[in-house]
């Protein structure tokens, strides 16, 4: 059974008030044909994890998801948004995956299209 979470999202223009520790581990990654980079910090939580991305050089106007890669395959949408005439974002959101079983964090457009794929070192 395929599970969604409505994300705890919000998108903002300043940084975060989170200190790096609070925040968990980063980690970043880049489609360079695309130029979209992505860096997300994920921390656990008792209900899954924690999701803070910034996403730089998306379309205008691209609706965007961002979906939690679980390490069996299955994906979990975390959030969507729509990019703003800026092609940046700030986006907070949820998994309730425990972030030991996640393998990776995507960003997809609404049609599907892959904009960044962040995989997260193991172990």
């Amino acid at each position: 059974m395929a599970t969604t979470v409505t994300a705890l999202l919000a998108v903002r223009s300043t940084p975060s008030d989170h200190s790096a520790s609070a925040l968990g581990p980063s980690v970043s990654a880049a489609n360079t044909t695309a130029r979209v980079h992505a860096e997300v910090r994920l921390t656990q939580q008792p209900w899954g994890t924690a999701l803070h991305l910034v996403l730089r050089g998306v379309p205008p106007g691209a609706h965007c998801q961002l979906l939690a890669v679980l390490a069996n395959g299955q994906r979990q949408t975390a959030g969507s948004w729509q990019a703003s005439y800026e092609g940046a974002a700030v986006i907070d959101a949820a998994a309730d995956a425990p972030l030991n079983r996640l393998a990776g964090v995507e960003v997809v457009t609404d049609r599907g299209v892959r904009l960044v794929s962040i995989p997260l070192s193991s172990g």
